[in-house]
Parts: C-alpha cells; sequence; structure tokens
C-alpha cells in the first residue's frame, strides 16, 4: 500500500491507481525515481510526491504486474485496530466530554482525527452538542424530587389554575453578547474596535402567563426610573401595580400565584403583602427553570429574535412586546398540558435535570 510521505502536519494520502500507472509508464521510458516524481507530481499537483513512493510503486509492479493494492471483499483495510476502537468506545462512554484530540493522545492511536471519529462514529457514538442546563446541588435534586412526588397526581386541571411568572434578561446584540466589528487590517487593538468584558448592554423584563395566555410584560427599569436591576422593594411595586390588576381572581384562590426562589421575591415585604392580599403562593423548588412554563416562553421569543442587533434598549422593548403578543393562546395550552410530563421527568431522574 502506497502513501505519499507528507509533512509532519499533514495527513497521509493513498495513492490513486491511474498516479500509479503514470509513475509504472514514466518508468518504463526509463525515468529515474526521482525525475518520474517530479514530473507525476506536477501532472497531480503532488509536490511531495516521493522518489521512495515511486521505488515502491515498481517494484510491485514488477513482482505481481498490478499496482492495485490487493484488499479483500471487505474494502480497504482500517488504519485503526480492533483492540483501539473497543478501547475508544469505553473511553468516550466513560468520558462523553473528551475530545478526539484528547482520546488521541491518551490511548497513543496513531491515526488521523478524521479517521479516529469515523471509527467511533461507526460505533454510535456520534457527537452532539451539549444541552446547556444548570448545575443542581444535590439538596436541590432532593428538594426538586419531593416536590414532583408530592404534585404528580395533579391533573392539567390543577395546573391550568396556576399564573406562572419569572423575569429575564434580552441582549441589544445577540444571545452570546459577541459584538462583531467591522474594520480593516491591522485595527485590533483601537479604542472604539474592542469589546470590554461585560460591555453588552441587556434589557431586563418581568412577565406571566396563566391558561388563558400571556398576560402583563413589564420593562424593569421602568419601574423606578434609572434602576437596572430587580430588588425587593421594586419586585413589590411591580406586584402592587400588575399582578392584581391582572388576575383579580389570585384574591379568592381560585388561581394560585407561582414565583421561584430569588431573593426579591423572598423579601419580607412581599410576602407580607401577598399575604394581606390572600394570594396563595405555591412553595417552589430551587434550581427549577424546567417546570416553570414561563420559561418555554421566553426562549421562544429569543429564538425568533435571534441574530437581531439593536441600537438602543427601546428598540429592544418595542420588539419584544410584538413577539410577546403573537404568543398564541395554542402555545400557552400546549405548555399547561405538558405540566405533569415534566413532573414525571423528574421523577424519572431523581430530581436531576430533564429534557425541558
Amino acid at each position: 500500500m502506497e502513501i505519499e510521505e507528507l509533512g509532519p502536519n499533514q495527513q497521509n494520502h493513498l495513492l490513486s491507481d491511474q498516479i500509479k500507472w503514470n509513475i509504472v509508464f514514466y518508468k518504463e521510458l526509463g525515468y529515474s525515481n526521482k525525475e518520474t516524481a517530479r514530473m507525476v507530481g506536477i501532472s497531480y499537483n503532488r509536490p511531495t510526491l516521493s522518489h521512495q513512493t515511486v521505488k515502491s510503486v515498481w517494484t510491485k509492479y514488477h513482482d505481481n504486474g498490478d499496482v492495485e493494492n490487493q484488499w479483500n471483499e471487505a474494502g480497504r483495510p482500517s488504519i485503526i485496530e480492533e483492540e483501539d476502537t473497543r478501547r475508544l468506545k469505553t473511553y468516550f462512554k466513560r468520558n462523553p466530554k473528551k475530545s478526539i484530540s484528547e482520546a488521541k493522545v491518551t490511548l497513543g492511536i496513531p491515526a488521523s482525527r478524521p479517521t479516529i471519529n469515523r471509527a467511533v462514529t461507526d460505533k454510535g457514538l456520534k457527537a452532539y452538542r451539549a444541552p446547556v442546563k444548570i448545575l443542581i446541588t444535590a439538596k436541590n435534586q432532593e428538594r426538586r424530587l419531593e416536590f414532583a412526588e408530592k404534585w404528580r397526581k395533579k391533573g392539567t386541571n390543577y395546573w391550568d389554575r396556576m399564573i406562572f411568572s419569572d423575569e429575564s434578561s434580552f441582549s441589544l446584540t445577540s444571545s452570546n453578547g459577541r459584538v462583531f466589528i467591522r474594520r480593516i487590517a491591522g485595527q485590533d487593538y483601537e479604542e472604539e474596535k474592542i469589546q470590554h468584558e461585560n460591555q453588552t448592554q441587556s434589557l431586563m423584563v418581568w412577565g406571566c402567563i396563566s391558561i388563558d395566555g400571556v398576560g402583563p410584560l413589564v420593562r424593569i427599569d421602568q419601574i423606578e426610573e434609572g434602576e437596572e436591576t430587580l430588588n425587593g422593594a421594586r419586585y413589590l411595586t411591580l406586584l402592587q401595580r400588575y399582578l392584581l390588576q391582572n388576575y383579580p381572581e389570585l384574591k379568592n384562590q381560585k388561581l394560585y400565584f407561582q414565583q421561584d426562589n430569588a431573593s426579591s421575591h423572598r423579601y419580607h415585604e412581599v410576602n407580607e403583602w401577598l399575604n394581606l392580599k390572600g394570594v396563595q403562593k405555591i412553595t417552589w423548588p430551587a434550581q427549577s427553570p424546567d417546570l416553570n412554563l414561563i420559561e418555554a416562553v421566553w426562549n421562544e421569543i429569543k429564538f425568533r429574535i435571534r441574530g437581531e442587533v439593536f441600537l438602543t434598549k427601546d428598540l429592544l422593548w418595542k420588539r419584544l412586546k410584538k413577539e410577546w403578543r403573537l404568543i398564541t393562546i395554542e402555545f400557552i395550552e400546549a405548555l399547561y398540558d405538558s405540566m405533569p410530563r415534566r413532573i414525571e421527568a423528574v421523577i424519572d431522574v431523581n430530581g436531576g435535570n430533564t429534557k425541558y
């Protein structure tokens, strides 16, 4: 099997039969190995073709009368031994986040990255983008499991009485906050061409949903002028302005109010006000965005505006309000229908992360 010898940073390539027959042609004309390598290399754009490779092809032709590799019906022999393939399969099952390069170095397999990748892919270990999930602590996994087991018998009718609420932050630039600069070469580090860490602007909003659709959408920096974050006092103001006005049935407990365990939500005056108004709250497990249906609404809106750049927060706010209003009742109803399945999913993974 003739392999063109390349540099240390290049992959070797098997020679085609056409190139080999061309080598035989020049050799039969009486050219030297070195001359043949040069001429065939020029003809096939193979500047690295060596005289040793020419010699190997010419010797095989004289010995066998042919230049084709003598492979069996199974095809070209694998560069990776079967034992190496088994080691790779075991390695990636134990270390699913490791890369092909790490496996190659750790196991000492003398094959290229593409070859190793094909070998493990053929064994069913295809590379997928890892889902981005929060790291749930062991204690919170226990609490999530307790919550799910407590509420698993509740049907969709129960969850239909729940008002789901939460905050979300939207970037003016892109979902990952990365800023791209249009410039000419050599202007890398001019001040106006640099993105400083944490420089990208974002807009925080609060919203809530019910089985009847989306409710109010609130811009946080308009609760108290100039304040872009949500502390306990501002959260109380928000609830006083928007919650009962939009959901008066919370007062007689025909509806229940859901909020997560953010510090602003646990503010003592917030709890006092909710109790005073007779609003029944659900004790919610920490680190449980997969159980909060409004998270799916935020994700849907972020998907719809992906790739868009907004020059000002006002322009972003205008776009968010538009997309918020476009969330259909069918979309919301499907989310509420999924609540029992979400509960069961938490139980199935003993309180860990789910697909939701």
